[in-house]
């Protein structure tokens, strides 16, 4: 028993020291959104965030000559946007044999590490796409094989980059109301179409994930999946039979909530409506992406902001299609084009010709290109780092258990050690018109 609770001790030992460091390093590493600071990261305290919604301007100035009366000092009476955070966590489980078998430190240490990258890199994609959109719709209908435990079905989407295979995932069907919780058993890349192969492709779900509630898998209440309904992230929906209502304040905001789909929607506790100009910009493509139809959205921000965005976020499928523009003509003034080399590329040292597209060094409008795996394939943001941040309450850490004076529990349930990992931020934004995302990009 005392070698038991020294390996146990090691265990929590390790998981304590460097736990932490490991999920942070990774965040950063896998969310160049977040490891570069152009999505400033603020630390917080208290329940809540509460920012001044920035929109419209003073009426108090004016055009004036000598002996003029002065204007009369107004300001529109102030209007608060409060967001509350939200907490991501995972758990780092180890068998019970594992645990307490007698395991040399190296090897300890090696098995212990494996599992927290695993856990690091999950919790990072989490966060990463988070903060761009954590749900998409079917490109066409489909069908479970059945609606018990073990069932399955592949769905078609134009954008597939939100699914990793093994992850779980929310699936709601919105003709019976209720969120199921499913996982991603693999996907496979479609044929070259309006999308490409790069882009669109197939997913197969599994119904097998257990609700933690129950003990068991939650039946499906039909086979059919519509194209209007919806994969998300966990933990955006109830999941596990419950209502198809997304959770009010449980997941990250995202940009698709600032500017993308939700550009009118109520953000931060405000309606647009209550308060005049407290909507995000966006534009449905629906074409190429070119840098004519970038340029002009980006002269539609600052009409309707006041601001031109600092920064523009893209993923790397986008930011080659960029790129390449640069040696492209595409439709412009009237003149309708096709795409042909205007220049010849010069190649570099290793024969490259276009160099490494993941890297920073391009541009767009004069403002730098931030490439990000995690943005969506089909969307370009347009951020402001001016205005929308990422509040963190609390890094992604080990929480402190008592039951064998560490951050390691014995399961309850299953034969296993485990160490919950918890974090709570939240993104955030005082002036949503200086925020642009543009989207239905084809062609990619």
């Amino acid at each position: 028993m005392a070698l038991a609770n020294v390996t146990i001790n090691s265990i929590s030992g390790i998981i304590a020291e460097f736990g932490p460091e490991r999920f942070v390093n990774t965040i950063n590493n896998m969310s160049p959104l977040i490891g570069s600071g152009v999505l400033e990261k603020v630390e917080q305290d208290g329940e809540e965030l509460t920012v001044t919604a920035d929109v419209g301007e003073s009426p108090a100035t004016t055009y004036a000559l000598d002996f003029d009366n002065r204007p009369n000092g107004q300001t529109t009476t102030p209007v608060k946007a409060r967001f509350v955070p939200t907490m991501v966590t995972t758990r780092v489980s180890l068998g019970k044999q594992a645990a307490l078998g007698k395991l040399a430190d190296k090897e300890l240490t090696k098995l212990l590490d494996a599992k927290l990258d695993a856990s690091a890199k999950s919790v990072a994609r989490h966060i990463g796409r988070g903060l761009y959109a954590g749900a998409v719709v079917p490109q066409a209908v489909a069908t479970w094989s059945g609606t018990a435990a073990d069932s399955t079905v592949t769905i078609s989407f134009l954008d597939v980059s939100l699914f990793i295979p093994g992850a779980s995932y929310n699936f709601v069907d919105t003709s019976l109301t209720f969120s199921y919780t499913v996982r991603c058993q693999s996907k496979v890349a479609a044929v070259v179409g309006a999308n490409s192969a790069n882009v669109a492709g197939t997913v197969t779900f599994i119904n097998d994930v257990i609700n933690p509630a129950t003990g068991a898998v939650v039946a499906l209440g039909a086979t059919a999946v519509a194209t209007d309904d919806i994969l998300a992230l966990r933990g955006t929906f109830p999941g596990f039979g419950g209502s198809a209502t997304a959770i009010a304040g449980k997941r990250l905001n995202s940009f698709d909530d600032i500017a993308g789909s939700g550009a009118s929607s109520t953000f931060g506790g405000i309606a647009p409506a209550n308060l005049p100009g407290w909507v995000g910009q966006t534009i449905a493509l629906g074409a190429a992406y070119s840098h004519e139809a970038a340029l002009q959205f980006d002269a539609r921000i600052t009409q309707y902001s006041g601001e031109q965005f600092t920064d523009a976020l893209m993923s790397p499928q986008v930011a080659a299609a960029h790129r390449i523009q640069a040696g492209a003509m595409g439709a412009v003034f009237g003149m309708s084009i096709q795409p042909t080399a205007q220049r010849p590329q010069p190649l570099g040292a290793r024969a490259d010709k276009y160099g490494d597209v993941r890297s920073s060094g391009l541009d767009l409008a004069g403002r730098p290109v931030l490439i990000d795996p995690n943005c969506p394939q089909t969307i370009v943001v347009f951020h402001n780092r001016d205005h929308a941040k990422l509040g963190c309450w609390s890094e992604m850490a080990p929480e402190e258990l008592t039951e064998l004076g560490g951050v390691v529990v014995t399961n309850r349930t299953t034969l296993s050690m485990d160490a919950d990992f918890t974090g709570s931020y939240q993104l955030y934004c005082a002036k949503r018109g200086a925020i642009g995302v543009m989207t239905g990009l084809t062609g990619l």
